[in-house]
């Protein structure tokens, strides 16, 4: 997939920058990016299993195979400032793509969002784990044209929140991978025809794995 090589130019780049140490001091400014891999079955809504290919195949007695493939993926940068040693603020963007295709037609989903985030360190020795909460605004474009049933294509507007527990582990001196396990609840409904205010409230477990740096201000 094209957003691998993109994922993985990303991490050369920031490799080679041998001038950014990863240092949580007062002035500072973080950069990531990460990717969200949820469990298996919390992926309904606009936060699909990222980078991910999947086929499912119906088999009946009446009718014939019908077989589904499903490609997506997800982006998540982020920049920070250290306000204080250990302690940034900053903004989460999120990207989400997916895609389903069967023998009757296909369906795509495109959301992207926005929100600020909270990420407080507590180094021990080389390691840095970590504690983050965030929160989001976004929107969720669902489209799909089909033969053996009606077209649709609708907007959706969801918000999210949640956090969880990370580590953050330097890479020699120049950078950083970075996971963490956390939990988010998200909350969409219809742009357009719903009168009764119809919303959907999903929990998820997932887990963020991506890269950062630390880049000196002074």
């Amino acid at each position: 997939m094209k957003i691998v090589k993109v994922l993985f130019l990303c991490v050369f780049i920031i490799l080679n920058f041998s001038l950014l140490k990863a240092q949580t001091s007062q002035g500072n400014i973080l950069l990531g990016i990460s990717t969200n891999l949820a469990m298996p079955g919390t992926e309904t809504g606009p936060n699909p299993i990222s980078l991910g290919y999947s086929t499912e195949t119906i088999k009946s007695n009446t009718y014939p195979d019908n077989s589904y493939k499903t490609v997506g993926f997800n982006l998540l940068p982020k920049v920070g400032y250290f306000v204080i040693k250990n302690l940034a603020f900053g903004l989460n963007l999120s990207l989400n793509i997916s895609e389903s295709k069967e023998s009757s037609g296909y369906s795509n989903q495109v959301s992207f969002s926005a929100g600020p985030f909270v990420r407080y360190y507590m180094p021990i020795h080389k390691f840095l784990p970590f504690i983050e909460l965030e929160g989001s605004l976004g929107t969720m474009k669902d489209k799909g044209v089909y033969s053996v049933i009606p077209s649709f294509d609708s907007s959706t507007d969801f918000s999210a929140y949640g956090g969880g527990l990370g580590m953050t582990v330097p890479i020699g001196n120049v950078a950083a991978f970075d996971v963490m396990l956390d939990y988010s609840t998200l909350t969409y409904k219809e742009r357009d025809d719903n009168p009764d205010n119809v919303r959907t409230i999903i929990g998820t477990v997932g887990v963020k794995l991506g890269f950062v740096v630390f880049l000196h201000t002074k």
